[in-house]
């Protein structure tokens, strides 16, 4: 059992440093560049910087209680209220945790109540007062005209200087195996991440990155910072994915198989100049289908594909489409400030981007093992820094004796023509114990017959599946299994019409 990381040679190139706000020091050295492009309008760093300064100063009058770590949690999915604020939040010291407006309130209520939050923004009052009551909550605003009359002794201004290894922003997993719960990123850990994208996806000053991506899950995060950081450019569109890149000037996008195939689609009807300026796409989040693999390999930008986990910050390994669709091993190049060991086919994680732990309503607890290792439940290979996936420990199950790992089905799936998506669960069978139910997106017109034939070609016996069924729409990026095989359990428990 080997470790594997790059050498630690490889240094951050960003101009800006870990000590200082971003936002604040691009507002120095280029205040009229711009940092944020909406629809309607561009904020310069130096309005952007003005805005963070404001909210800063907002905050830290209507926050009387502070505690460690101080957790402000924000229900909205609008970009332009959140990024100014998780800037403003990492000059006070303050946790910034966004939470999906698309959640039930009772959903949203448990994970602050198991979390420990107890401060809440929510101008769209999706939780009402006697909810908030309930949970303890204190509801804040991040309006300007917030601010308090200035007690007679000031109390000290927000600094923009920050301090690396403080928490500054709390994720909840995508609680595809079960509850969900809330990571714990420093700025360290944000940069670093971003530092080692870099290495692999460059982006600077000049290049703009579409925010196609919500930043209540860790790769819009990411997203966020790997602009900042450089003092590029953050694209904020209320239009679709499509519409903004054809509208505006974007060079770089991440992006969910999905929005790939969509993204194909749309340039072979609008033609592939309608986003001429597009020069890389990250691509993560799910298996992606062979053909789409080779449509990317012929478009007139750079495609990569990535593995993450919420834990890591976002990108572990990445690797170029070309590269990919060049090798037989299927591999993964491993980034730099990261770590990787096997045991027992297990990836163990570690490094500059591993989370500060999960919080709860005690504090702040541990995600590693004695040796400081994250147990990742990834299934794998290393080879120098070639990593290979395999799929998920927890996914596996055994069928008739024998192990079944839902991923390697899906892949099969997905690989079919006309089939966008597809998810594996095992569902209970009295003969072989387990077996496999696939749950299908189709692109266009359902071909359950032709599908199966293409299983039985492609499978073995104990792979395929016994039961099709239509993909449920369901939020987030990543498919949450536990929701879906009690989906299946109940769609196969329904009496026949």
């Amino acid at each position: 059992m080997s470790t594997h990381a790059l050498p630690s040679a490889v240094k951050p190139s960003y101009p800006s440093t870990m000590n200082v706000c971003p936002v604040a020091y691009f507002a120095q050295h280029q205040p009229l560049h711009r940092a944020l492009q909406m629809d309607a309008q561009g904020v310069t760093y130096q309005a952007l910087d003005q805005e963070v300064t404001a909210l800063s100063e907002s905050l830290y009058h209507q926050i009387s209680q502070p505690g460690s770590p101080l957790v402000v949690a924000i229900i909205s999915q609008d970009a332009t209220e959140i990024v100014p604020l998780l800037f403003a939040c990492l000059r006070l010291g303050y946790v910034l945790c966004p939470i999906a407006p698309q959640l039930p309130a009772k959903e949203i209520l448990q994970r602050c109540l198991y979390s420990g939050i107890r401060y809440v923004i929510d101008d769209q009052a999706t939780l009402t007062s006697q909810q908030l009551q309930q949970a303890a909550l204190s509801k804040i605003t991040q309006q300007r005209n917030a601010i308090k009359p200035a007690p007679a002794i000031a109390p000290p201004q927000p600094s923009t200087k920050i301090v690396p290894a403080r928490a500054c922003t709390a994720v909840f997993t995508s609680g595809s195996s079960g509850q969900a719960k809330a990571v714990i990123h420093s700025f360290s850990n944000h940069y670093f991440s971003a530092a080692g994208s870099q290495q692999i996806l460059p982006f600077h000053n000049k290049h703009a990155w579409l925010l196609s991506l919500p930043l209540y899950h860790i790769a819009g995060i990411a997203l966020v910072m790997r602009a900042m950081l450089a003092g590029g450019t953050l694209v904020i569109s209320k239009q679709n994915f499509i519409a903004a890149l054809q509208n505006h000037y974007v060079t770089h996008a991440s992006l969910v198989p999905t929005q790939v195939y969509r993204l194909l689609q749309s340039r072979k009807l609008a033609g592939k100049a309608s986003d001429s300026h597009l020069q890389h796409v990250l691509v993560g989040g799910a298996a992606l289908p062979q053909s789409l693999l080779q449509e990317l390999a012929t478009q007139p930008f750079e495609s990569y594909i990535s593995y993450g986990l919420t834990e890591m910050s976002s990108q572990v390994a990445t690797v170029s489409v070309a590269s990919l669709l060049a090798s037989d091993a299927k591999s993964y190049q491993l980034l730099p400030f990261r770590q990787v060991k096997v045991s027992q086919q297990e990836l163990l994680l570690k490094g500059e981007t591993l989370c500060l732990g999960y919080l709860s309503a005690d504090g702040l607890q541990t995600c590693t093992d004695e040796a400081g290792w994250f147990h990742s439940k990834d299934l794998g290979t290393m080879h120098g820094d070639a990593l290979t996936l395999k799929g998920r420990k927890d996914n596996m199950f055994i069928c008739g004796g024998e192990n079944v790992q839902p991923e390697d089905i899906e892949q099969c799936l997905v690989n079919y023509p006309g089939v966008m998506q597809a998810v594996v669960v095992a569902v209970v069978d009295p003969e072989f114990g387990q077996v496999p139910c696939a749950l299908i997106q189709w692109q266009h017109h359902k071909q359950w017959q032709s599908l199966k034939l293409h299983c039985q070609e492609h499978l073995a016996p104990w792979q395929k599946p016994k039961y099709f069924l239509v993909l449920p729409k369901q939020a987030g990026l990543k498919p949450q299994r536990a929701q879906l095989q009690k989906y299946a359990e109940q769609q196969l428990a329904a009496p026949l019409l």
